[in-house]
């Protein structure tokens, strides 16, 4: 796509993990978590097209979700073999990466990833496939007209909850609204990655799946197709986290993927912070 680099993070030694933040966000969203694994591990968390430090999407260019991939292409082959680790969009992409790259990937740590083309290609007409259809639309339509603040403060509360954007610091809004602005250019094109349930049920590396019991509709109806098509996969359900739990309580959340990549890779037990 370009010849462009991803900004990446890198802390510890040992076997590679590789984390990818939500959208809307930036590879500082794992910080915590790369603190409590470095010891064992050596982490690579890189930024996407337009968020947190890499660089943004290349004018005229319709975004596709594998550009993403091209981005951190470098990284992935740097790290190689790693586990990967996955929040909401970086969930997506890192079963992508997984079905498209199985030599490389170890196992994969999702929270609650945003799978919604898998959604709308296999159970259009569930109310999780309808409600996020609805996010995208309302999303797109105000970006398009230039009511960007509007857009962002409805995005930002869906996930996080009703008033985050007033909330926020006002220093803070207008990075955050660019971030929105990026998440609604990669949602022009559809929802995201379309997957057949039987490319899912394939996966072969381990898996690690960790929602929270208070996450939004289209979240909780990704999870409970993933239980199905997954059954030798772990599920940890966190009480009382929403979809946005990795940056909003990292502590917490950073405890089972620790102790999953622990017991995945044979290491000894490492630091949970």
């Amino acid at each position: 796509m370009s010849n462009q680099i991803a900004f990446v993070r890198e802390q510890g030694s040992g076997p590679s993990v590789v984390c990818l933040h939500t959208s809307a966000g930036s590879s500082a969203q794992w910080r915590h978590l790369m603190e409590a694994i470095a010891p064992s591990f050596k982490v690579f968390a890189p930024d996407f097209y337009g968020d947190g430090k890499s660089p943004p999407l290349p004018k005229g260019r319709e975004f596709e979700e594998g550009h993403d991939i091209d981005l951190i292409q470098p990284v992935l082959e740097r790290a190689a073999p790693f586990h990967l680790v996955g929040h909401s969009y970086g969930g997506a992409i890192a079963l992508r990466i997984a079905l498209q790259q199985p030599e490389k990937v170890l196992s994969l740590a999702l929270y609650e990833p945003a799978l919604w083309g898998l959604l709308e290609a296999n159970w259009p007409l569930e109310a999780g496939t309808k409600e996020i259809q609805r996010v995208r639309q309302r999303l797109v339509e105000q970006a398009s007209a230039g009511l960007l603040e509007e857009g962002s403060k409805g995005f930002i509360d869906y996930w996080t909850g009703a008033g985050a954007w007033d909330r926020t610091p006002s220093e803070r809004k207008p990075a955050l609204a660019e971030s929105v602005r990026a998440c609604a250019m990669k949602w022009v094109r559809s929802l995201g990655y379309s997957v057949a349930e039987s490319d899912v049920a394939g996966l072969q590396c381990p898996v690690l799946v960790v929602s929270g019991s208070r996450t939004t509709e289209a979240a909780r109806s990704v999870v409970t197709h993933l239980r199905d098509l997954l059954p030798q996969a772990q599920f940890v359900e966190l009480g009382g986290l929403g979809h946005m739990g990795p940056v909003t309580h990292a502590q917490l959340v950073a405890e089972p993927i620790r102790a999953f990549l622990s017991s995945i890779a044979g290491s000894p037990a490492v630091r949970g912070g």
